[in-house]
């Protein structure tokens, strides 16, 4: 009989066969303008040498000129554009997850800015961990101004770090841990091709014009981890969180927590 060869190196091979190596994932609805920030952000990044890469941006059903923005970056990045017009993040990153061609999908979001080291730490934390589906980085939180006394005084309290997505598990590697919170968000995290086509987003969570329901990533996270998958956590992946003055006020406090207690009901049912 033949030997089987360990998990790690047969995962390596299988993730080999994709066309690239890393796509960046995007997914955007109506925030062209924000959108521009982040593809100028990426046109930045340090990317390793070697490294095959493309920036796949879906386009979930916006009536802006999102798709003029993608267009005026593809002398600068290897940019692609694809549309998904049924509403919802979670339709929009299963989308996205059909369409990517690379052995890891590392995902962000469309208001943030990416530290010219972005790519480049995710894809070396690849290199050294054939073993891991899941990584995630850091957020920093960015306000933008006039804040308000009250929200600049607690934006680095809980439950309003929550709010703003900030995430900070530290200056070194470290595996991840759902169970001790030690888990990506969102807004910056990678997850190995293979996993993620076996695992997608589920429909009936995330932001949608039809539900105030969020977590799809961490849904996603969750079962991978507990099947037994391995994450780690890569300080060098940092993204900026841009706030806007909109997001900074009472009323968004109690929608996004209204949401949360959605979410958190959905899923105790």
């Amino acid at each position: 009989m033949t030997k089987q060869a360990p998990r790690a190196a047969r995962t390596r091979d299988e993730a080999q066969r994709h066309a690239l190596d890393v796509t960046v994932l995007i997914c955007t609805r109506n925030r062209a303008r924000q959108l521009a920030n982040v593809l100028e952000s990426a046109a930045n990044l340090r990317v390793p040498e070697g490294l095959r890469w493309e920036l796949l941006i879906i386009d979930n059903g916006s009536s802006d000129n999102t798709a003029e923005v993608v267009g005026g970056f593809r002398d600068r990045l290897p940019i692609r554009l694809a549309r998904e017009d049924t509403a919802g993040l979670s339709n929009a990153r299963n989308r996205g997850v059909s369409e990517a061609k690379g052995a890891y999908i590392c995902w962000t979001d469309d208001d943030v800015l990416l530290d010219p080291d972005w790519l480049q730490a995710y894809a070396a934390a690849f290199a050294r961990h054939p073993e891991a589906a899941i990584f995630g980085g850091e957020i920093i939180p960015v306000l933008q101004g006039p804040t308000p006394d009250w929200f600049a005084a607690l934006a680095d309290r809980w439950p309003l770090t929550t709010l703003l997505a900030k995430r900070d598990h530290g200056d070194r590697e470290i595996p991840l841990d759902f169970d001790k919170g030690i888990a990506p968000w969102g807004a910056n995290f990678a997850v190995r091709t293979l996993e993620q086509r076996r695992v997608l987003y589920e429909p009936t969570l995330g932001v949608s014009p039809l539900q105030r329901r969020l977590g799809e990533e961490a849904e996603v996270i969750f079962r991978i981890l507990r099947a037994g998958g391995v994450g780690w956590w890569v300080p060098g992946a940092k993204v900026r969180h841009i706030i806007p003055v909109q997001r900074q006020t009472l009323r968004y406090v109690y929608e996004y927590f209204l949401s949360c207690g959605e979410t958190a009901a959905y899923m105790e049912r």
